[in-house]
């Protein structure tokens, strides 16, 4: 180093040294991985700390697992959570270890005994793929909900999961898992008029993806894709068993999942594009079904639709499509005043449509859930992003007028987004 850069090189190592700095530093961490790091241990992820529902109420959980500085090749971690309304504890427990740093290669075991959306996309993280972005599962949404959720499922899961980057296009993972679904006043399990607490089921899930030579980043047991201009396909495959407990009755059945998300770049503009269709092969109980994800908070959700309550549409073959239009100031940047601020308009447009066979569901469906009508559902937001770097608002719209489609999603509604756009 000359005389000028080592006065630099020794100025950046002692700010480096700064508790100030040091703690800055874990916090901008925190905010991209989801764990604050406390030397050996993580506290984390950050978004596990606080949630409400109308099953749990006000939910205080600590999350923590171990962290690299321990091992690179091995990690440990866990949950424990009360819920102050129903005055229970819920738990989770997970580990995972690298067998082979060169072609990454994963084992991860996972076992829980916790409440979670009886709505909830079996396939979401394969759509999400970033495992630190939540949607409407994040403090923010949790904090400016209108309404608590009252369909929460309680299930006992242990899985065991390997999974491989096999090239620079494919990856493929397989999951053994081992569940029980316990009903409750919301979510009973009725069948023939024989009701019963619990039932069981065995699956295997094979997922294969493929995008073309996409970069990633290779963290602490997990990916975080880089956006490109190409497609990310993934075609999923669930295999399983279900058994009702004290009925006596079981039954294989078969979920094909397929998707595809794309980004495209037209000069400032930015257009993603997601295509999602399924369908459910055998006769299921009704939470096994595909149930169309609502959100009833100001928080807008990516990947679900934020005027349905939250339980509306559920179906045996489906196909969900997501448009999202991101400006670049193509419009606002003509208004000189605002043009300095460096606003982004937004367009997005949903849609979802499904049918359900009238066999389709071994249990009873309750009242709340009804078959897809015989015609696209549909949503249209239009708004701003871009606001101090960091906030979106925008307006979202229904565009099915028809009288029915009150009875389990809203007609409009302001919907806000932390979001980090340019």
């Amino acid at each position: 180093l000359d005389s000028f850069e080592l006065p630099a090189y020794r100025g950046i190592q002692g700010l480096k040294e700064e508790p100030m700095f040091r703690f800055l530093d874990k916090f901008s961490v925190m905010t991209l991985t989801g764990y604050y790091n406390m030397n050996r241990i993580d506290i984390g992820p950050y978004f596990g700390l606080y949630r409400k529902n109308a099953i749990e109420g006000d939910r205080i959980s600590i999350p923590l697992r171990t962290s690299r500085k321990l091992s690179e090749n091995f990690m440990l971690g866990g949950l424990i959570g009360y819920g102050f309304k129903n005055q229970k504890f819920a738990w989770n427990t997970y580990g995972a270890y690298k067998i082979n740093s060169n072609n990454p290669s994963h084992v991860k075991f996972y076992h829980h005994k916790d409440y979670f959306d009886l709505t909830r996309n079996t396939f979401i993280e394969f759509i999400r793929e970033n495992p630190y972005q939540q949607g409407n599962g994040n403090i923010f949404s949790t904090l400016m909900m209108k309404k608590a959720n009252p369909f929460m499922l309680q299930n006992n899961k242990i899985s065991l999961e390997y999974s491989q980057i096999l090239n620079d296009s494919f990856g493929l993972l397989v999951r053994l898992s081992k569940q029980r679904y316990y009903s409750n006043d919301n979510i009973p399990f009725i069948s023939n008029t024989s009701s019963f607490d619990t039932f069981n089921t065995h699956t295997m899930m094979v997922d294969l993806r493929y995008s073309q030579s996409q970069e990633y980043d290779e963290g602490f047991f997990s990916r975080t894709y880089y956006g490109n201009q190409k497609p990310v396909f993934h075609l999923t495959g669930l295999i399983g068993r279900y058994g009702l407990d004290g009925i006596n009755q079981s039954d294989d059945y078969f979920h094909l999942n397929f998707s595809m998300k794309n980004r495209y770049n037209i000069g400032p503009s930015l257009i993603r594009l997601l295509v999602e269709t399924g369908a459910i092969f055998g006769d299921v109980p009704f939470p096994l079904l595909n149930l169309t994800r609502g959100s009833r908070d100001f928080g807008s959700a990516r990947y679900y639709f934020n005027l349905l309550h939250h339980a509306s549409f559920l179906s045996d073959t489906y196909i969900n499509s997501h448009l999202t239009i991101n400006g670049g100031g193509v419009i606002l940047d003509k208004f000189p005043g605002i043009k300095t601020l460096n606003l982004r308009e937004v367009l997005v447009f949903k849609a979802f449509y499904g049918k359900l066979d009238e066999n389709s569901s071994i249990t009873q469906i309750p009242s709340y859930l009804q078959k897809p009508i015989n015609e696209p559902y549909m949503e249209l937001g239009f708004g701003i992003t871009n606001i101090f770097k960091c906030l979106r608002i925008e307006y979202i719209t229904r565009l099915n007028k028809k009288k029915l489609y009150d009875n389990f999603s809203s007609s409009g509604s302001l919907k806000f987004r932390l979001e980090v756009s340019f």
